[in-house]
């Protein structure tokens, strides 16, 4: 039985296999800074995080990015409000 589950595993290996085992780490760490990055850039802006899992959905990313970039943003607002105090 766990000759037959070892040959399978190495046989999917064979092809494309072995070419995605090794580049799937590289995928897995691009994936991760893209994401970090897409938070601080959220947050700078004054909005939540978790924002970025609407960037997960195909569509509403799209539109979600011409909203991002049109509405006013909070963190101007609030630099806004803090400039008419002083």
């Amino acid at each position: 039985m766990v000759h037959s589950v070892i040959a399978l595993g190495l046989a999917s290996l064979m092809g494309f296999g072995l070419a995605a085992l090794l580049v799937s780490p590289f995928i897995a760490v691009y994936v991760c800074l893209s994401v970090w990055w897409m938070v601080r850039i959220l947050i700078k802006a004054g909005f939540s995080g978790w924002w970025v899992l609407v960037l997960a959905i195909p569509i509403f990313s799209i539109v979600f990015v011409w909203i991002f970039a049109f509405i006013a943003w909070p963190a101007e607002q609030k630099a806004a409000a803090v400039g008419e105090n002083t």
